[in-house]
């Protein structure tokens, strides 16, 4: 790990980049193993043995002497395919490693099949305090077309029984708009997992992943998929609508919450100044002013991460919260035009945020009456990304965010982190003057 001392909060992500059954929809960094979901595979027993080592060569490191572990977030992946005795194992080695807070958050994801009695007992043995369960959809229908394990009422039944018995926060996360999704099924994975209780609530559009096997039905015409961007929509805040019935209040553009119910300090950790260090293949994290990849057992690489980086991150943190304060935006935006040697007065960025502000306001995106602050209606949240891209592209133009003797093309090249994690965060094909035009 690099040689900076601790002192300040920080987290860590474990990557265990193993399914014993693979999503229809997913194409990530994960391979399958084994053939029966309850045989230990050996390949994930050698895998925990890397992770145990990977904290042991941290022993003794300057960056462990101080500061507290805030959040342990583990993912993949299906993390709950190691064995109960090997998941064991990997979290007494973090707490030998890891000076955790009186709060510290411990994430593991999950499958429901995966989750049985002895893993459960385990995790929560083990500190675990947080479950993430990969649900998808109570709907029958759904959960064939996701490749997802049992039917509905099996899904419902293993939820229930694992709010029963897990003393922690309880987060799944649910698919809408999927091929064959009407409105009804929509509204009852919403009335359901409102039913249910669960403290929080993390609801995506389905992304065609490409080469993912339910891309590859769509595309040669398997599956029929006629979805529009209306129909999204609607799907999206009768959605939102039930949920916010339901008690639960916005965390970020993907995420709703029982008030008081889940902090996901990991998420804070991401976007904020701490450090969040990275243990297994593909696993990715940073420290201040470095993005920190292991590739492969044994290999740590490092980037450097500049001031007006480390600022966009923040600020991309906070556009994800659907809140708008000038107060936050002002400051981390005037770092990230000094990017080139320019830089731009605080006022005349307050002004183009105002500007823009207001022009959503007047078209339904953003409420709120006071000019200094504004949160994302149920529609705004729909286009939330879309809206940061727009407001981030006025501040940071070429103009505004490349010298004189700077191309456009370079511009992009070597300034566009801000934008393209707007990008890849889920910003809609359509264009923002389209959307707006709404």
């Amino acid at each position: 790990m690099p040689g900076e001392t601790g002192g300040d909060p920080y987290g860590a992500y474990f990557h265990i980049p193993f399914c014993d059954r693979l999503c229809s929809f997913c194409n990530l960094n994960r391979e399958k193993i084994g053939g029966d979901p309850g045989r230990v595979s050996s390949r994930a027993r050698d895998y925990a043995r890397v992770l145990h080592s990977q904290l042991e060569e941290c022993q003794g490191h300057p960056f462990f002497g101080e500061g507290r572990a805030e959040a342990l977030y583990f993912g993949g992946g299906t993390p709950t395919v190691l064995s109960p005795e090997d998941f064991s194992a990997v979290l007494s080695s973090a707490e030998q490693l890891f000076r955790f807070s009186s709060q510290c958050e411990i994430t593991v994801e999950t499958t429901l099949h995966n989750l049985d009695g002895k893993m459960l007992d385990t995790l929560v043995r083990g500190g675990v305090n947080r479950l993430s369960l990969g649900v998808q959809t109570f709907s029958d229908q759904g959960r064939k077309v996701l490749a997802r394990s049992g039917d509905g009422d099996h899904a419902l039944r293993r939820v229930a029984e694992i709010r029963k018995n897990f003393p922690g926060t309880l987060s799944i996360d649910l698919i809408y708009s999927y091929p064959g999704q009407t409105r009804e099924h929509l509204e009852d994975d919403a009335r359901r997992a409102i039913d249910l209780g669960v403290d929080s609530i993390s609801f995506y559009s389905l992304m065609l992943q490409k080469d993912s096997p339910l891309e590859k039905s769509v595309r040669v015409g398997a599956i029929s998929f006629d979805r529009t961007l209306e129909t999204e929509e609607e799907l999206h805040q009768r959605f939102l609508s039930l949920l916010y019935g339901g008690g639960y209040e916005l965390r970020e553009l993907t995420k709703v919450v029982l008030p008081g119910r889940d902090d996901y300090r990991y998420i804070d950790l991401m976007y904020g100044a701490g450090s969040v260090l990275p243990f297994g293949t593909g696993a990715g994290g940073r420290v201040p002013g470095k993005g920190l990849m292991r590739p492969q057992p044994g290999m740590v690489m490092v980037a450097p991460r500049s001031e007006a980086e480390e600022a966009a991150n923040r600020l991309l943190g906070t556009l994800q919260r659907g809140i708008y304060r000038l107060e936050e935006l002002v400051p981390e935006m005037l770092i990230m035009t000094r990017r080139g040697g320019l830089s731009l007065e605080a006022p005349r960025i307050e002004g183009i945020i105002l500007e823009h502000i207001d022009r959503f306001r007047r078209k339904g995106l953003l409420d709120g009456s006071a000019p200094e602050e504004a949160r994302l209606t149920a529609k705004g949240v729909f286009w939330g990304n879309n809206i940061a891209v727009d407001l981030l592209r006025a501040v940071l133009s070429p103009d505004t965010f490349c010298s004189p003797a700077q191309k456009e093309a370079d511009c992009v090249a070597r300034g566009g982190p801000q934008v393209k994690a707007g990008v890849k965060a889920g910003v809609k094909a359509e264009t923002e003057a389209e959307a707006v035009k709404r």
